[in-house]
C-alpha cells in the first residue's frame, strides 16, 4: 500500500521526509518504484488533490487538469470495500459515459461501486 503521507509529499514540492526511505540496495520494498508513478500521474493529470483517511475509510478531492474530463473535480468515499464516486463536471461537459465506465472499472477490481454526475 502507498503510504498517504508519502503521496502527499509527491505532489506538494519542498516538503522532505524526516526519515530518508532505505536504498535500492538495503531490501527496499518492492512498492517503491509505484511512488514515482504516481507522483507523475498526479502531477500531470490533477489540478488539486486532497485526501485523509484511515485504515478503514477515506476520501480525496481531485480536481483534473488535463485529458477528457479537464476541469471536473471527483470525490471519492471509500469505506472497506464500498466506494463512492461524486463526478462535478465543467459547465457544457456530457458525461461521456464516465460514470459507468468507472463503475465497471471498480466492480472488476472487487469494489461495490456508486457513481454519480451532479
Amino acid at each position: 500500500m502507498l503510504d498517504p503521507l508519502l503521496c502527499q509529499m509527491a505532489v506538494q514540492p519542498g516538503i522532505t521526509p524526516a526519515v530518508e526511505l532505505p536504498l535500492a540496495g538495503t531490501g527496499a520494498p518492492a512498492a517503491l518504484p509505484l511512488h514515482e508513478d504516481l507522483q507523475n500521474l498526479l502531477t500531470g493529470l490533477a489540478r488539486r488533490v486532497a485526501w485523509g483517511g484511515d485504515r478503514r475509510k477515506g476520501s480525496a478531492r481531485i480536481e483534473l487538469g488535463e485529458g477528457a474530463l479537464a476541469g471536473a473535480t471527483l470525490v471519492v468515499h471509500a469505506e472497506e470495500r464500498e466506494v463512492r464516486v461524486d463526478i462535478e463536471l465543467p459547465a457544457g461537459a456530457g458525461s461521456g459515459g464516465w460514470p459507468a465506465r468507472i463503475a465497471e472499472r471498480l466492480e472488476a477490481r472487487g469494489f461495490s461501486a456508486q457513481v454519480r454526475v451532479g
